[in-house]
């Protein structure tokens, strides 16, 4: 803390304030209550400590490093194969001075191994350019705001959503900074101090800190006007962060949304005119197309695209700019699942098992959330509440899909093994001995939602699990 105190209190004492000076006349002591004189005063002064700001901040960047992605392809004969994140010598991420950069580094390391991941920045080794630290936040971690919500971030995805005395003071540190940030908005509108707030909005939606979150994702929008009025510029991976973190948080905490895919001119996504037939409904869906709605229908059609895009031959993970069309397309069809009225037991599993997997199709990073997870367990009692009104009595094949996508993503647990215990349940009473065939399965996910490259390996690895089998024991396709 007082490493913290001390840094803050050097950047006061280097400051300078600009000479350059805007006069702005006054005829009369009525006209300085004048709305607009007191606008342009306003504005002025923002814009000059916003400018200084930013110039004590480019003298500064040479002093400190940042988070750096491992590359397969770039590893040399010494480089340490354990971490796939690095702190380079020559980066931007934290000053030395205000935090333990070995204690970074365990962290970093054991987010990496344990796949962690949340929705404004990823460590993961095949993540793209536009979900990276460095383009998020244009910057390293030298904002105690920022530093102290990334600690708080990786700490947490080391304890398993537990809050301990560690997290604790990253948390109350973070928060501390952008409270003083926030009550003088020239130093407060800044992608750092926004990603700082989005980062907390995250830990407290895995927590179930609903009021608090929308505190925070207001908070933002807040910035987000001042940036506007005062012609701040924002980068896209910022605004792709903003929209995914008030997504996620909406979907965890059942917080109110203030940004859709439609906010951002940089997540707009259309159709694509030249693949049309990539837009159609799967034959399960179509053969049931008359249980939905229409705007469902159409959220089927794009995620069907979405599958036919990721299995295509053509389709590159570390091409960045088809990469942000892909994650505006599944950002598109998860946005617009949130928002359909939940008339029914029976169309809310189908949302939620479409919404895990729209997860599963994307990056590794998107696959790592809590989210698949969280929705898995809500898909999991809405199943048994529909089961117990008989909803999927007539309809085994769509149960069966259902149960699987919901099931077949986990990591090993109670929930994983919940579906277990009622698939073998349903198929032992209801079903019949087809389904517990792995190539019955396989068919039965061709009819609704299926990628061999996305979905095989885990869809395989359940079956196996549920039939207390090995791999390899059955007869594929």
């Amino acid at each position: 803390m007082d490493s913290i105190k001390s840094i803050q209190k050097g950047a006061e004492m280097k400051y300078q304030p600009d000479t350059s000076f805007r006069f702005i006349a006054i005829q009369s002591p009525a006209a300085a209550k004048d709305p607009t004189t007191r606008r342009l005063a306003r504005s002025h002064a923002i814009k000059q400590a916003i400018r200084a700001k930013r110039e004590l901040q480019e003298r500064q960047n040479a002093k400190s490093p940042s988070i750096t992605h491992e590359s397969p392809h770039n590893k040399t004969a010494g480089s340490p194969s354990s971490t796939t994140s690095a702190l380079s010598p020559s980066s931007k991420l934290f000053d030395l001075q205000t935090i333990d950069a070995s204690r970074l580094k365990a962290l970093i390391k054991q987010n990496s191994e344990r796949q962690a991941a949340e929705p404004v920045f990823s460590l993961q080794e095949d993540v793209v350019e536009f979900q990276a630290f460095e383009s998020v936040f244009l910057t390293g971690v030298d904002d105690p705001a920022l530093l102290n919500a990334v600690m708080l971030t990786f700490a947490l995805g080391v304890t398993d959503g537990n809050i301990n005395q560690e997290c604790l003071g990253y948390l109350n540190r973070a928060t501390k900074s952008i409270r003083e940030r926030m009550d003088r908005p020239e130093n407060a509108a800044s992608v750092a101090v926004i990603g700082a707030i989005l980062l907390l909005a995250g830990v407290e939606a895995r927590l179930g800190m609903r009021s608090q979150v929308q505190l925070h994702m207001k908070a933002i929008h807040q910035l987000l006007q001042l940036c506007s009025d005062e012609n701040i510029y924002l980068n896209g991976s910022i605004k792709r962060a903003i929209f995914w973190q008030d997504l996620n948080c909406a979907v965890i905490a059942g917080s109110p949304r203030l940004f859709d895919h439609t906010t951002f001119v940089e997540l707009e996504w259309r159709r694509d005119p030249f693949t049309p037939n990539f837009y159609t409904l799967s034959p399960g869906f179509r053969a049931r197309a008359h249980l939905f709605p229409d705007e469902f229908i159409r959220v089927l059609e794009d995620t069907h695209a979405l599958q036919c895009i990721r299995d295509s031959p053509n389709f590159g993970c570390r091409d960045t700019g088809e990469m942000m069309r892909y994650d505006s397309h599944q950002g598109s069809v998860q946005s617009r699942l949130v928002d359909l009225p939940k008339d029914s037991l029976f169309l809310e599993c189908c949302y939620l098992a479409i919404y895990i997997s729209a997860c599963q199709l994307c990056s590794k990073a998107w696959k790592a959330l809590a989210i698949p997870g969280h929705l898995s367990t809500v898909l999991l009692e809405k199943l048994r509440q529909a089961d117990i009104n008989g909803v999927w009595d007539d309809d085994p094949d769509l149960f069966l899909w259902l149960l699987y996508t919901g099931g077949a993503y986990l990591s090993t647990g109670p929930t994983r093994s919940a579906y277990i215990a009622l698939i073998n349940q349903k198929l032992s009473y209801g079903f019949g001995s087809p389904y517990k065939s792995m190539p019955t399965v396989l068919r039965i996910f061709k009819m609704f939602v299926w990628s061999g490259e996305a979905f095989s390996a885990e869809v395989e690895r359940f079956w196996a699990e549920t039939n207390k089998t090995q791999l390899g024991t059955y007869d594929r396709e």
